[in-house]
């Protein structure tokens, strides 16, 4: 009787663990970002879904005057001719809107920026979000990245390492 419950109980942990793993590998995005709404330059809000197949950064401050958010726009400026050939998309994500962003960067607005560092639980300073071709959430961080590293980071994603596999 014991052997019995003893190869049952095993018999579904293996189950379970199989189930599992499984799940877990053929997920596409394990950390997907989540959905926001953004302002288009008509100033008319858009939802996120429309921008699948791009990578995506989204600098999130309380304002637009903190220093490390213009530290970090400096870091992108360096290397935006590369990121646009890698149809990167950049937003910014602040409760103060400014008249304009004086960069060579065509920054696009969340339309609400408090909701979404709500789901991402970020607290109330800066913080940049990467996000691959595939919509997962590739770096979450309230540290400046250097503008080599976020391009490494989207040159790198799944996504881009996928197409470059052999069949």
């Amino acid at each position: 009787m014991k052997h019995r419950l003893a190869r049952f109980s095993l018999l579904i942990f293996i189950t379970v663990t199989h189930l599992l793993l499984t799940s877990t590998l053929l997920s596409q995005t394990p950390r997907p970002f989540p959905e926001f709404r953004w302002l288009d330059y008509s100033g008319k809000p858009v939802s996120s879904k429309n921008l699948a197949g791009s990578p995506i950064i989204v600098l999130f401050s309380p304002t637009f005057k903190n220093w490390q958010l213009k530290q970090q726009i400096k870091q992108l400026e360096k290397i935006y001719q590369l990121l646009a050939a890698e149809k990167t998309l950049c937003f910014l994500a602040t409760n103060q809107f400014p008249q304009k962003v004086i960069s060579n960067i065509p920054f696009l607005f969340v339309a609400n920026p408090n909701e979404l560092s709500q789901k991402l639980n970020l607290p109330s300073k800066f913080a940049i979000a990467i996000v691959g071709r595939d919509g997962n959430l590739d770096l979450i961080t309230h540290r400046r990245q250097s503008g080599q590293r976020v391009l490494d980071i989207i040159r790198n994603s799944f996504a881009s390492q996928q197409a470059l596999r052999r069949p």
